[in-house]
């Protein structure tokens, strides 16, 4: 689950990073999706995945639309600045793993509110207490 803060940074179009991308001994801490991903994005990311792994699995197309979807910076106040897109490969093996759930988010993966959760969880148990087992 996302954190209050991330939520807002996500709907800020402005992500940072849990861990910075350090590719050429330059940091890169935040991430911003740069274009609306397409169908197309995921079919190069899952031909990616398959020539670099022999398989097609998710957090190898997730990467793969990340590198053309995701450019990443570094922060001037709300601006990104000295925005660079990655390859699938370098972000496969520079990536912080725990950064790949928000990266889904921003990407456009529907937010769950936790009111819809606790909803969602206030039925389960009514439901369980009128037929009891």
């Amino acid at each position: 689950m996302l954190s209050k803060e991330q939520n807002e940074q996500i709907e800020n179009n402005l992500l940072e990073l849990s861990e910075p991308l350090v590719i050429e001994g330059k940091e890169f801490k935040f991430a911003r999706k740069a274009t609306e991903p397409k169908v197309l994005h995921r079919i190069k990311a899952a031909r990616f995945c398959k020539s670099e792994f022999g398989e097609e699995n998710s957090d190898g197309v997730m990467v793969g639309v990340t590198a053309q979807v995701i450019e990443f910076g570094t922060s001037n106040g709300s601006e990104l600045v000295e925005t660079r897109k990655f390859d699938a490969m370098t972000l496969c093996e520079n990536l912080a793993y725990r950064d790949l759930v928000p990266i889904q988010y921003l990407l456009g993966k529907p937010l769950k509110t936790l009111s819809t959760q606790q909803t969602n969880n206030s039925n389960q148990h009514s439901k369980q207490s009128q037929n009891p087992v």
